[in-house]
C-alpha cells in the first residue's frame, strides 16, 4: 500500500496528546491496588533484594528495575509509581503509528493509533503501576522493526529485532506469545531468507535472555506449588477468553449486564469482523491477521494453561500488547467498504460506550466489572489513622492495601496481617482491648484466605461491636460471582469490623489459622 501522508504528523501528535490527557488525568486516583503495592515495595529494595523477591514471584525484572530508578528519583506516591506506565502508554500510541505504517500506510496507521489511545481497556491498564504498558510499547517496537526487517536486505534490522524481542521477554513472560505470532508471520511469508534470518534473531534474543533462566527455574517451582485458580480447566480457559474479548471491546467499566455494555461490545465485535474482511481484501492476511490471531491465541493458552492461582480476568492486562491489533481491525472495519450507514451507526455506538467508559473516576465505581482495581485501602487507612480512639490492634491482610498505607503514613499502632498465623497469635496473647479487623470482600480467593478461623479466634475473647463497609458492590455483580464461583460474595469490597475485649477474658494461646504464612512477595490472593 502506498504511504499516504495526507494525515500528517500532526494527527499522530494530537493522538499522543489525547493519550497523555487520558493517562495522566488524576493519575493518583484511585489508591493503589494490591499488585501495585507489591511494585511500590519492590522499589525500596536493593537490586539484589529485588532479584531475590522476584525469585518467589512470577515476573521478569526489566520494568521493576526501571520503576525503581524512577521512584527513587521522584519519590514514592501514587503519581510517581504510575508515571512510568502512563509514559509508556503515550509512547505506545506513537509506536503504533510507526509500527503499522508499512502495512497500513500513514493514514491507516494513524487511525489505529487514535483507536488505541481511546480504547478503554488500554487506558485502564496503561495507568497502573505494573508492566502492562511497557510490555505493549516494547511489543510494538518489535513489531515495527520486524515489518521493516522483512523488507530489508541486510542483517542490521534483524539484530535490532533480537534486542527488542529480548527486552519483551525481560518485561513480560507472556510476550513470548508475540514472538510466536511473529514466527507464524515470517513462516507464512514463504521467504526462505527471511525465515533463516528470523531464526538467527530469535536465537540471539533467547541467548540475551539466558542469564535470567536460573531465576525462571525458581519461579516455575513457585508457580507449580500454587493452588489452581477458582475456575480452572476448560471452564476457566473459556471464561478467560470470553472476558478478554469483552474487556478489549467494551472495557471493564461497562459491565456486560448493562445495556450500554452489551451494545458497545456488539458494535466493537461487528467492526472487528468487518476489519478482518477488509484486511483480507487488502491482502493483509499474512502481515496482520496471522500475527494477530496467533499472538492472541498463544497468550490465552499460556495464561490459561501455565499460570496457577490466576483468575480468568488476568488475560487482558497480561496480553495488553494484543490491544494494538484490535485497534487496527476496528479502524479497518470503520473505514472499510461496508455500507456507510452501518459503519456510522456502529461507530456512533462505540464512541458513546467508550466515552462513558473512559470517565470512570467521576461515575459510581461499584458498577465496575472487576472492583479489585478500586480496593479502597487508602480511604480505610485514613479513616483508621484519624480515629480519635484508635484500636490497640489492626488486623489487615496485605491485599486490602491498608497495611501499606498505614506503614507509608507512619501509623503508630500495631498492624498485623492475619494470614500470618504466628504474628496474629502473638498479638492476641497481649489481650488488646480494641481490635479493628479490616476484611477484604473475597470471591474465589476466600478458599486461600478463609475468614472463618479468624472470626472464631476473635469471638473466643472479644465481642463484635459494629462494622462499616467501603465500596458497595453492584448487586448483579455479587449475584453473578456467587453463581459463577459457587461462593457467597461480600456486599462490600472492604468491611471494617470493630471488636472489644470481653470482660474477664484471657485469650492467651489463641492460634487462629493453622497454615504457614505465605512467602514474602508472593501475591497469591491477587489477580495478577
Amino acid at each position: 500500500m502506498p504511504d499516504d501522508r495526507r494525515g500528517g504528523r500532526g494527527s499522530v501528535v494530537a493522538a499522543c496528546a489525547v493519550s497523555a490527557a487520558l493517562l495522566f488525568r488524576r493519575l493518583s486516583d484511585p489508591g493503589l491496588w494490591c499488585d501495585e503495592i507489591y511494585t511500590a515495595r519492590w522499589t525500596r529494595l536493593s537490586l539484589g533484594g529485588l532479584v531475590a523477591s522476584l525469585r518467589s514471584d512470577l515476573h521478569p525484572p526489566l520494568y521493576f528495575v526501571i520503576e525503581r530508578v524512577v521512584v527513587r528519583a521522584l519519590g514514592e506516591s501514587e503519581f510517581t509509581l504510575r508515571a512510568l506506565s502512563a509514559a509508556c502508554g503515550v509512547a505506545a500510541v506513537a509506536a503504533a503509528a510507526w509500527a503499522f505504517r508499512p502495512s497500513l500506510g500513514h493514514r491507516g496507521a494513524t487511525r489505529a493509533a487514535w483507536a488505541l489511545a481511546l480504547m478503554p481497556a488500554f487506558v485502564q491498564y496503561a495507568r497502573m503501576a505494573r508492566y502492562y504498558a511497557a510490555a505493549a510499547l516494547i511489543a510494538l517496537v518489535a513489531h515495527g522493526v520486524l515489518s521493516r526487517a522483512l523488507a530489508a536486505r541486510g542483517w542490521r534490522p534483524w539484530f535490532a529485532y533480537a534486542l527488542a524481542a529480548a527486552a519483551a521477554l525481560y518485561t513480560s513472560y507472556v510476550s513470548v506469545a508475540l514472538l510466536i505470532g511473529h514466527a507464524a508471520w515470517v513462516w507464512a511469508s514463504g521467504a526462505g531468507d527471511a525465515r533463516r534470518k528470523w531464526a538467527v534473531a530469535a536465537l540471539v534474543a533467547f541467548a540475551l535472555f539466558a542469564p535470567w533462566l536460573w531465576i525462571v527455574a525458581a519461579q516455575v517451582r513457585t508457580a507449580a506449588a500454587l493452588p489452581p485458580a477458582a475456575i480452572s480447566g476448560l471452564a476457566g480457559a473459556a471464561a478467560m477468553l470470553g472476558y478478554a474479548w469483552y474487556a478489549f471491546g467494551a472495557g471493564e467499566w461497562l459491565p456486560p449486564w448493562t445495556t450500554l455494555g452489551l451494545v458497545t461490545f456488539a458494535a466493537s465485535a461487528w467492526l472487528v469482523l468487518l476489519g478482518v474482511g477488509e484486511a483480507r481484501r487488502r491482502g493483509l492476511g499474512r502481515a496482520l491477521l496471522v500475527p494477530a490471531a496467533v499472538t492472541f491465541v498463544s497468550a490465552w493458552v499460556l495464561v490459561a494453561g501455565f499460570a496457577h492461582a490466576t483468575p480468568f480476568v488476568s488475560l487482558p492486562a497480561r496480553a495488553l500488547f494484543v490491544a494494538p491489533f484490535g485497534a487496527v481491525l476496528l479502524t479497518l472495519g470503520l473505514f472499510g467498504r461496508a455500507p456507510a450507514w452501518a459503519r456510522a451507526v456502529a461507530g456512533f455506538l462505540l464512541c458513546v460506550g467508550w466515552g462513558v467508559a473512559l470517565d470512570p473516576l467521576d461515575r459510581r465505581p461499584e458498577i465496575a466489572t472487576n472492583p479489585i482495581y478500586l480496593t479502597p485501602g487508602r480511604e480505610v487507612a485514613r479513616a483508621l489513622a484519624s480515629d480519635p480512639r484508635p484500636a490497640d490492634l489492626v488486623l489487615a491482610e496485605d491485599d486490602t492495601g491498608v497495611n501499606y498505607y498505614l506503614e507509608r503514613d507512619r501509623y503508630a499502632g500495631l498492624v498485623v496481617d492475619p494470614s500470618d498465623s504466628f504474628a496474629l497469635a502473638r498479638a492476641l496473647r497481649g489481650a488488646p482491648a480494641r481490635i479493628t479487623w479490616v476484611r477484604l470482600g473475597r470471591d474465589g480467593s476466600a478458599r486461600l484466605r478463609p475468614a472463618g478461623p479468624i472470626r472464631r479466634a476473635l469471638a473466643a475473647g472479644w465481642t463484635e461491636v459494629d462494622s462499616s463497609g467501603y465500596l458497595a458492590l453492584d448487586r448483579r455483580y455479587v449475584a453473578l460471582k456467587g453463581r459463577l464461583l459457587g461462593t457467597t460474595p461480600e456486599s462490600f469490597r472492604v468491611t471494617v469490623v470493630h471488636w472489644r475485649l470481653k470482660s474477664g477474658s484471657s485469650p492467651a494461646g489463641a492460634a487462629p489459622i493453622s497454615k504457614e504464612p505465605e512467602p514474602s512477595g508472593l501475591s497469591v490472593g491477587s489477580n495478577r
